[in-house]
């Protein structure tokens, strides 16, 4: 495959790359949710408050690539299908329209124009939670993994927790503390512009600044260096980091820095200036960060020692994770790969993310070291569902092989 990276790369952005990629992969339907679209919309209504449970609509185009990866890999697990036939009659509406809909996508065509103008559905995928009379109740937007679905169909099913509930005590004036936080994450998932306002109050009236649930926001809707949060991430990244995880205060506020500012000599000195015990920390972060970006084989390498070196104990595992994902790419001599290796650290000073051991098998697996590669996937394979799973899975099968992963990697060959 030709490369495909222009722009700046990130791990969310690489975990979806590679969904897209396996999204065209053979599928394996388990017990999921059973879709009830051969009834019509009235009908669906009327099972429901017959058998006392909500409705659940997925609202999704056949463009739409996150509306796939739920489809594929989230609707199908035993475990959400468990959940939401048990407590909701659901059904798939497609919104747009293509020479290809089958008879069921035309049949729905009326009701589905209809009900996302009801329920004003502007990107996909939407998806809404509904009592039997119709009434709203809850609504995310965007892929999600089981848990978070879950949590949200819960939500769905109680009028206090969900999104619209929240919505209301919020404009009616509520400012308690959990209230603000919950329509802060509710509205957050559903792109309310409101839920900024209402993190902001949180963020500004909330005492305890170091408690899992105010940094947890923090992490959440730190975006500026205006941002109530941002003074936080500077002056205490190690109480921070200690809730959060290692690096993470960095990674965030040098992140809004770079975000903020284009980097040349006059923007260096205002660096010094304002922030002035870390300007050199965030400037040499930079040159790593661009280096990593443009997959700049000549200057990443030195780049990322000499940062390391100084800063090691303050990155995140997802900065490591990055920094090996691009060293795997782009170089093959096994004295660089060492090193990218003792980076990384041993695997006893892991977090949960299945990223990180995947990191780890990639290079392990370049060094030739195949039973400690293969140790380290099944590690990912273990903290993973879903899609993940089932590439870490392919890379396994890869690995036995003894076959080449560039086809794996964060960058595609």
């Amino acid at each position: 495959m030709k490369r495909l990276f222009n722009r700046p790369l990130r791990l969310e952005w690489i975990v979806l790359q590679m969904a897209i990629a396996l999204l065209m992969a053979g599928s394996t339907h388990a017990q999921g949710i059973n879709f009830r679209n051969e009834l019509t919309y009235e009908e669906v209504q009327a099972l429901a408050k017959r058998e006392h449970k909500g409705i659940f609509i997925d609202f999704y185009t056949t463009w739409c690539g996150p509306c796939k990866h739920m489809t594929r890999y989230i609707f199908t697990m035993e475990k959400v299908g468990a959940y939401m036939n048990e407590n909701y009659i659901s059904v798939k509406i497609q919104v747009d329209s293509t020479a290809a809909d089958n008879a069921s996508v035309q049949r729905w065509r009326e009701s589905a124009r209809m009900l996302a103008a009801r329920y004003k559905v502007k990107s996909f995928p939407t998806m809404v939670y509904l009592e039997a009379n119709g009434t709203p109740v809850n609504r995310i937007v965007g892929a999600s993994g089981s848990d978070d679905f879950l949590q949200s169909a819960r939500q769905g099913r109680t009028r206090e927790s969900g999104y619209y509930a929240l919505k209301n005590r919020f404009t009616s004036g509520e400012r308690s503390p959990e209230p603000l936080r919950a329509f802060a994450l509710s509205g957050k998932t559903v792109g309310d512009p409101a839920a900024d306002t209402a993190a902001d109050i949180y963020l500004r009236t909330v005492k305890d600044t170091f408690s899992p649930e105010y940094l947890t926001l923090l992490q959440q809707f730190t975006q500026k260096t205006t941002d109530p949060g941002f003074k936080l991430l500077m002056e205490a990244p190690s109480k921070i980091n200690a809730v959060l995880g290692q690096g993470v205060a960095q990674q965030l506020a040098f992140g809004i820095i770079l975000k903020t500012i284009q980097f040349s000599a006059e923007k260096a000195q205002w660096l010094k200036e304002n922030y002035p015990e870390k300007a050199e920390q965030i400037l040499q972060y930079a040159k790593l960060t661009e280096a990593r970006d443009r997959l700049d084989s000549t200057n990443f390498f030195p780049a990322a020692k000499s940062y390391l070196s100084r800063y090691g104990k303050e990155i995140s595992f997802e900065d490591l994770s990055s920094i090996s994902f691009a060293a795997t790419s782009m170089y093959t001599d096994a004295l660089r790969l060492e090193q990218v290796l003792a980076w990384l650290g041993p695997t006893q000073k892991d977090t949960s993310s299945y990223m990180y051991p995947y990191a780890r098998a990639l290079v392990l697996y370049e060094l030739n070291r195949k039973p400690e590669a293969l140790q380290q996937v099944d590690l990912a394979i273990a903290r993973s569902e879903a899609f993940p799973e089932r590439m870490f899975r392919a890379v396994r099968d890869e690995m036995v092989k003894g076959g080449s992963l560039k086809d794996f990697s964060f960058i595609m060959e």
